[in-house]
Order: C-alpha cells, then sequence, then structure tokens
C-alpha cells in the first residue's frame, strides 16, 4: 500500500489551491450539491481537507464529486490519503470507504468514463482492487462487507462500460 499511497501523492493534489469560481461548473445540474461544495472547499488546500477528515468531519464526498477538473483531482488527494489512515487503522471508516467508491461510480457514469486522466484512473483501479486484499491482510471484515464491495464492483462496472482511456488489462475479470 504504501507504493500506491506514494502513486497517490504524485498525480493528485498538485498545483495551487483552486479559486472559489474554479471549483465548479455552474451547467445547471447538482446546483445545491455545487453551492455546498463551493461553501466547504473554497480557500481550503487539500491538507485542510484531510485534517477535517482526520479529525472526524463530514466526508463531504458527494460535495467531491461535482467539483469541475481540475479541483477534482486536486482535492482527491486528501480523500485518498484518509482512505490509505482509515484502511490501515484498527478501526476502519468502512462509511467512508464505501461512499468513496459510490462517488467514483457517480463520477464515472455521469462522465460517460472516467473524468481523471488515464494514469490516476489507472492507479484508483489499483487501489480499489487493494481494498480487500487489505482486510484480509488486517482481519478487518468491515471492508471487506457487502456494501464496500459492491460499491467497487459499481465502479468497476461503470468504468469498464464508458471509459475507453482505461487499460482493459487492469480491470478485475
Amino acid at each position: 500500500m504504501d507504493q500506491l499511497l506514494g502513486e497517490v501523492r504524485s498525480l493528485f493534489g498538485s498545483g495551487r489551491v483552486p479559486r472559489a469560481e474554479d471549483l465548479v461548473k455552474w451547467d445547471g445540474l447538482d446546483q445545491l450539491e455545487k453551492q455546498s461544495a463551493v461553501r466547504f472547499y473554497s480557500g481550503k488546500s487539500w491538507e485542510d481537507v484531510l485534517l477535517h477528515l482526520k479529525r472526524g468531519g463530514t466526508h463531504e464526498l458527494e460535495e467531491w464529486s461535482v467539483l469541475h477538473e481540475p479541483s477534482l483531482s486536486y482535492y482527491g488527494r486528501a480523500h485518498l490519503e484518509y482512505l490509505f489512515d482509515t484502511a490501515s487503522s484498527s478501526n476502519p471508516d468502512d462509511d467512508f470507504v464505501s461512499q468513496l467508491f459510490h462517488q467514483l461510480y457517480q463520477l464515472a457514469y455521469m462522465h460517460k468514463g472516467s473524468p481523471f486522466t488515464p494514469p490516476q484512473t489507472d492507479l484508483l483501479v489499483r487501489i480499489a482492487k487493494a481494498i480487500p486484499d487489505v482486510a484480509v491482510e488486517r482481519g478487518v471484515d468491515s471492508l471487506i462487507d457487502d456494501y464496500v464491495l459492491h460499491n467497487i464492483d459499481l465502479y468497476f462496472e461503470e468504468l469498464a462500460r464508458g471509459s475507453q482511456s482505461l487499460d482493459r488489462a487492469n480491470m478485475p475479470q
């Protein structure tokens, strides 16, 4: 998992803190979530969001999923680093894990494929495939409960359906 975390750090969270006006695309869709996203993320660095998550704050995953690129990738680092933190804890936040993969599924559905770059998408797939292994290795059954695995499977199915840029060899069979 350390190698995957290193890749997260190199592929997500780079650049400057997005400006409030660049956080979302005001296209008439998901207006309430976008307003909430602007309220929450505006002026925050990905480090600020990670600290919020580590302190037990709300997950803000629905708000994250309506962010416009490159804000989506920038703040993705906080959510992915928290995923690694919670997966390695003695009491993982399995609700967060499940909801993260549900929002990744939603993103793939809304964008008719992954909104992330091919290297980022490949990394997200490898992370999703690693979650059950981490759970078994650590003896944490909650990370492999039906609802976590179901959302990971939904994410894989939607990527397979919509993404032409994803390396199919990395998709689970």
